[in-house]
């Protein structure tokens, strides 16, 4: 049947919550952007969110916020958001995303990205995060 092919529902790499992905957030492509990881060997479990580690989220984010994986259009955006990631993390690595990847909303530096099943990170690049790097 024609069309029925865009009404089929994505499957996520997560359990996300009810409503989420929200309103607004779409395919988009990015290429050399940031996520922080935790070794020079970059993982899928690299870009679990918060949600899906059972971590608690801060009290400010939703919860289909917190089912995202926070990415950076610059390196220095990383360092200047998340402050107190940096300090848990040691490497960061630049990443491109393609429209393949999931669906994203971007809030100026930020990028909530909510992952489909069939993601597979593209790292560019694993840098050491220096000890003294401020935002």
């Amino acid at each position: 049947m024609a069309g029925a092919e865009a009404s089929v529902s994505p499957k996520w790499k997560e359990n996300l919550p009810k409503d989420c992905p929200p309103k607004g957030a779409g395919k988009r492509a990015y290429e050399g952007i940031w996520r922080y990881v935790k070794s020079k060997t970059v993982t899928d479990q690299d870009f679990a969110s918060y949600h899906a580690l059972g971590k608690p989220r801060p009290a400010t984010v939703s919860p289909c916020r917190g089912a995202s994986s926070s990415l950076f259009l610059t390196k220095e955006a990383a360092y200047f958001l998340l402050p107190k990631l940096r300090g848990r993390f040691k490497f960061i690595a630049k990443v491109n995303i393609t429209e393949k990847c999931g669906v994203s909303i971007l809030t100026r530096s930020h990028i909530d990205f909510w992952r489909y099943d069939t993601f597979k990170p593209s790292v560019v690049a694993v840098e050491n995060i220096p000890e003294d790097s401020h935002g």
